[in-house]
């Protein structure tokens, strides 16, 4: 429970106190198809970025060892994996959100002369604390 309070307090508190905020239109629209390295189509960096929600992936491992010992384990543990990915899918999402409001200078985040060493995320938490 203390890691899902963890992860909401972040998804409000990162865009909070970023000093710099995207807009809506930025975060919910743009795509750096840009940069020389990356990938250039917009379906495939949807797709991949959908992947991020694995950042918040924290308890289908409790939720499976716990159901060796309830009533009905063979029907209750695939609910218990299925609930706990769905809910942090949503959960992720909402994470993701919040990220994408802290990065505004795409190129930035990535460059290796950045404090974080080309680690994006590494880079977001470092200016907006």
């Amino acid at each position: 429970m203390r890691k899902l309070l963890g992860v909401f307090v972040l998804m409000i508190l990162i865009p909070s106190v970023a000093t710099k905020r995207a807009s809506l239109k930025f975060a919910f629209t743009h795509f750096n198809t840009k940069n020389e390295d990356g990938i250039k189509s917009k379906p495939n960096i949807f797709l991949l970025g959908l992947l991020m929600s694995q950042y918040t992936l924290i308890g289908y491992d409790a939720s499976a060892h716990m159901t060796e010992e309830t009533k009905g384990a063979d029907r209750n543990r695939p609910k218990g994996i299925a609930s706990e990915v769905g809910i942090f899918i949503i959960v992720g999402w909402g994470y993701i959100l919040g990220i994408s409001f802290a990065v505004t200078n795409i190129p930035y985040f990535l460059r290796e002369s950045n404090d974080a060493g080309r680690y994006a995320i590494g880079e977001m938490f470092y200016l907006a604390f």
